[in-house]
C-alpha cells in the first residue's frame, strides 16, 4: 500500500523515505487487511502469525490508514502488483 507518488519498493529494500508506513502482503490478504480497517480493528494485524503481511515504519500509522479506508480521499491509495 502506498500513497499517491511515493513508488513502490520490493519486501527485501528499505521503505521509501517519504513514507509513514509500508505493508508487504499478497493478493489474498489484501481483502483481510482492508476488511479489518473498514471494522476498525488493528490488533494482531501486523502480528498475526495467519496473515502474510510484512511492516515496516511507523506502525501507530494504522490509525490513519483505518480512517482513511473508512473514509477514503484522494491522498491515499492502494498498490498491487
Amino acid at each position: 500500500m502506498t500513497g499517491h507518488d511515493i513508488p513502490y519498493v520490493a519486501s527485501s529494500e528499505k521503505p521509501n523515505p517519504v513514507s509513514d508506513l509500508t505493508f508487504w502482503l499478497d493478493h489474498v490478504n489484501l481483502p483481510k487487511l482492508v476488511g479489518a480497517a473498514a471494522l476498525g480493528r488493528n490488533q494482531g494485524i501486523v502480528d498475526n502469525p495467519h496473515t502474510t503481511l510484512t511492516a515496516a515504519g511507523d506502525v501507530d500509522a494504522w490509525t490513519k490508514i483505518t480512517a482513511l479506508i473508512k473514509f477514503p480521499t484522494a491522498d491515499f491509495n492502494i498498490v498491487t502488483l
